[in-house]
């Protein structure tokens, strides 16, 4: 029984220690005036710190673990300099790195994916700086053609052979995390455009379309959004921004029905279904001046936090997303503008219903509003160039004073407007129209529907003269 005894607590001591040497990474530096070393990560578009020690008497610094996510960390020195390298909490095996001259690190050991890692990193930098010396020479103008073309072919043969290095690393490390990682780098192969052979007459627009439109199907096909690590490096959100701003179509459905596929790929795993999600709001929450991105970030607040359970988000920040889509979707472009009722300049009432004309630009402007002084003018200039039939405009003043609004009405001579005048009721048209700024200008149609916003005077001019031509 003792020796049973004996033998679990040897048994229990070599796991503890396999535990520490897995989860350790230790750096060192010959440079003595370096007193500290940090440990960062990536996360999404960021690179956040994780530790930060200080260095013993040889230069040597010790990061210790109970836990390290998978993904791609970075070494930090005061200098600012960097060393990058990949973790993989599936592997056993400490890492070791070593610091000499400035910029100068190596890799002593590791797990086979980090060696893997840094091994493949050295070569594509190596491939790099060959193909950026190439690309330099191509471009003086005394390059003869024979030359060139020796430059072309010299070109062609380094891609061909980062593109083989990469194929052979995915390949190697499939269904990993280093696999997961470097195959969305491959390139998308779009096949040969092929037609039946009675329509030959084919029309390169055609091809060029139905390539362009492969390669948007197929461009995150290598992305394992599901992969929870993959946020741990930068090809996650990366990818995800480059397919949302460069291959979709900057339209509201194109948008919309693209963030569908990447949230409903991303779901099947809770963790990266919660970050997609809150990272997407973000993203465009930073967009929403811009009608066109605006209906996209409502239409994220309304489908994946109000219409469907978001466990992760709090009742607190549903309720301020549910205000805010309260506030803005009756704004969106297309909807009817909210009704106004409001005393003009001899205290009539005025109704923005009542005003009839094919445009109708609402303009919200004040006394002491800096900015007004420029484009108000310009708004006057505009209400007298178009005959009263295409254009009208409806200027509020949101101004505490209704003497000092009539006053500035009169001596800028805005008597050509519809003038809307009362301070007990500004408050409530500028939440109805979201105003956080004067001026601020919408165009409205003979429907009083919004088709443009947040317009500045020269966007006005534009969409007017194409409109009234």
């Amino acid at each position: 029984m003792k020796e049973f005894k004996k033998g679990l607590i040897i048994f229990l001591l070599q796991i503890i220690t396999c535990i520490t040497i897995a989860q350790s990474i230790s750096f060192t530096t010959s440079n003595q005036s370096f007193n500290h070393a940090s440990l960062a990560r990536h996360y999404a578009d960021d690179v956040l710190l994780v530790k930060k020690v200080s260095s013993d008497e040889n230069g040597r610094n010790y990061f210790y673990f109970d836990s390290l996510n998978s993904g791609i960390y970075y070494i930090l020195l005061p200098d600012s300099s960097s060393f990058e390298f990949l973790y993989d909490n599936t592997f056993n095996g400490k890492i070791e790195i070593t610091h000499h001259a400035p910029g100068t690190f190596q890799l002593l050991s590791a797990p086979q994916p980090t060696r893997d890692y840094y091994t493949y990193n050295q070569l594509i930098r190596q491939i790099t700086t060959e193909r950026d010396s190439l690309n330099f020479t191509l471009r003086q103008h005394d390059t003869n053609e024979k030359a060139k073309k020796k430059l072309l072919k010299q070109r062609q043969y380094l891609d061909e052979k980062e593109d083989s290095l990469l194929r052979a690393m995915v390949l190697n490390f499939e269904n990993t995390f280093l696999g997961n990682y470097l195959k969305p780098f491959e390139k998308i192969q779009v096949p040969d455009f092929k037609h039946q052979e009675n329509n030959r007459d084919i029309s390169d627009s055609l091809i060029w379309a139905w390539r362009l439109n492969y390669y948007k199907k197929h461009f995150m096909d290598n992305l394992e959004l599901a992969d929870p690590y993959l946020i741990n490096t930068p090809v996650y959100t990366n990818m995800v921004n480059r397919y949302l701003d460069k291959i979709t179509l900057q339209q509201p459905e194109d948008l919309k029905q693209s963030i569908s596929l990447l949230v409903k790929r991303a779901s099947v795993n809770r963790i990266t279904h919660e970050f997609l999600t809150n990272y997407l709001l973000k993203k465009y929450a930073l967009l929403k001046a811009n009608p066109l991105y605006e209906a996209v970030y409502l239409d994220i607040i309304k489908l994946y936090y109000l219409e469907a359970e978001a466990p992760w988000a709090d009742n607190n920040l549903i309720n301020v997303l549910s205000r805010e889509y309260n506030q803005l979707a009756p704004l969106m472009l297309g909807m009817k503008a909210p009704q106004i009722s409001i005393e003009d300049m001899n205290y009539n009432i005025i109704a923005l219903d009542s005003i009839n004309s094919r445009f109708i630009v609402l303009y919200f402007h004040n006394y002491d509003c800096h900015y007004c002084e420029k484009v108000g003018p310009e708004i006057k200039k505009l209400s007298l160039k178009y005959d009263k039939n295409n254009l009208r405009v409806f200027a509020i003043c949101l101004g505490e004073d209704d003497d000092d609004c009539r006053d500035y009405v009169l001596e800028n001579g805005y008597t050509s407007f519809y003038n809307g005048i009362n301070r007990e009721k500004i408050a409530s048209i500028a939440t109805s129209y979201n105003i956080r700024y004067t001026p601020t200008i919408f165009l409205l149609n003979n429907q009083k529907k919004i088709i443009a916003k947040n317009l500045n005077v020269n966007q006005l001019k534009e969409l007017l003269r194409d409109s009234l031509k």
